[in-house]
């Protein structure tokens, strides 16, 4: 009697973890790319970027690290903070490495040295930091 008690309570459990894991791989589910696409279009910031250095700290078993970029602007379309070609700012953001077979948002890339990038940026309030306004849409590399 006590086994088939045990073994009830053990299916229950089973079941209460595979429809929490189900429920929780759904809510992970991709941002379609016109979500993006308005996301780029609101941000305050649409630059063309070169990457000239990169602070991602070390990190032998992290699935995220936080990077702080410095880059020269080559040419803005649209500024809101009146930003102007050959300017260096200072970019923030957290990258996550997502394994390929989890469905989700886009994660943000992470930049490299000495490449072209066209940048969908927002500033900090009351920092001279810039951040991704677009979420893993916000860097594009034109190389």
């Amino acid at each position: 009697m006590k086994y088939r008690k045990n073994l009830s309570t053990l299916k229950q459990i089973i079941g209460f973890i595979l429809v929490t894991s189900i429920t929780m791989m759904s809510l992970k589910a991709e941002i379609s790319p016109d979500e993006y696409e308005k996301m780029r279009d609101a941000s305050p910031e649409k630059l063309t970027l070169i990457k000239t250095k990169v602070n991602k700290g070390w990190c032998l078993v992290c699935t995220s690290r936080d990077v702080e970029v410095e880059a020269l602007v080559e040419s803005v379309e649209a500024s809101a903070t009146g930003l102007k070609p050959k300017q260096t700012i200072k970019i923030e953001y957290t990258y996550k490495q997502i394994p390929i077979e989890i469905n989700g948002p886009r994660g943000l890339p992470m930049l490299k040295e000495n490449r072209v990038y066209t940048a969908f940026l927002k500033k900090r309030p009351n920092e001279d930091i810039y951040e991704p306004a677009a979420r893993g849409a916000s860097f594009e590399d034109l190389l």
